[in-house]
C-alpha cells in the first residue's frame, strides 16, 4: 500500500507546491522528501508546519531541485492548479 502524504499547510506556498509536486513524483513521505531535498526530516516538518524558511536553506533547496534562484520567494504559481489537476486525474484512474 502506498502511503498518502498528509496535506501541507506551509506558510510558504511555494514550499507547499514543491512538496505536492514531489508527492506526485513518488516522494510521498516526509522522509523521502527530506532525503531528496538534502535537509533533515525534522527541519522539513517544521518548515511545512509554518516555521520560517531561512534564506540559506531555501537556496539549497532551489539548487538541489534545479529551480531558479529565488523561486521559493515568489507567490504560488499557476502550477499549483496543474498539480491539483494531476492529483485529481491520478485519483480518478485508481
Amino acid at each position: 500500500m502506498i502511503p498518502t502524504p498528509a496535506p501541507v499547510h506551509a506558510s510558504n506556498p511555494r514550499l507547499a507546491e514543491l512538496l505536492a509536486r514531489m508527492a506526485l513524483e513518488g516522494y510521498g513521505t516526509l522522509r523521502a522528501q527530506s532525503i531528496r531535498l538534502g535537509i533533515p526530516a525534522g527541519a522539513l516538518r517544521n518548515y511545512a508546519a509554518g516555521f520560517p524558511l531561512p534564506e540559506e536553506v531555501a537556496g539549497d533547496i532551489e539548487w538541489m531541485m534545479e529551480l531558479s534562484d529565488g523561486w521559493l520567494d515568489y507567490p504560488a504559481a499557476a502550477t499549483t492548479a496543474l498539480v491539483d489537476d494531476r492529483r485529481q486525474g491520478m485519483m480518478a484512474s485508481a
